[in-house]
């Protein structure tokens, strides 16, 4: 693997499925239609200009981490549960919550691993799953802000 990791969090606290219809309007409206690396130039700038320009129903957290030796797991919940930690902090929630978390493509073995290691962290966990591979709206927005956030650091690092 490469030399970084970057961890891609979306929070749509109760706002899920609308983020969801939003997203969809907005990858149908911009041409987004594949991954990120797949899509034309002109696409990428009308769904980056639809991201900006509109306010997005969520709040997004990105983390980036040098030489991980395969820890990708374990970075991934601690990056997701100091994503939640701070957004519980911006947004005042207390200790009366519960999360759903989905991860893109993880196995449900998987998903109850994490979520054992979201507890022990006093993340308070409804729901642990997996998302098929781009089925999600907001698995794909993740995945193209890592994609888009990976190519940044690449070009910075030249």
């Amino acid at each position: 693997m490469g030399d970084f990791f970057i961890v891609t969090i979306v929070v749509a606290d109760s706002h899920r499925d609308d983020l969801q219809r939003w997203l969809e309007v907005v990858e149908r409206e911009s041409g987004k239609k594949t991954k990120w690396m797949k899509m034309s130039d002109k696409a990428r700038h009308a769904y980056i200009e639809a991201l900006v320009q509109n306010e997005l129903p969520a709040q997004v957290y990105a983390k980036i981490y040098h030489n991980t030796a395969g820890l990708f797991d374990e970075l991934e919940v601690l990056a997701t549960a100091q994503a939640i930690n701070l957004n519980r902090e911006e947004n005042q929630i207390g200790d009366n919550y519960k999360v759903t978390i989905a991860i893109d493509v993880a196995s449900k073995t998987l998903a109850r691993r994490v979520g054992h290691a979201f507890r022990l962290l006093g993340i308070r966990i409804r729901n642990v799953h997996g998302e098929r591979n781009g089925l999600s709206p907001i698995i794909r927005l993740a995945d193209t802000i890592a994609v888009r956030s990976t190519a940044n650091v690449q070009e910075a690092c030249v």
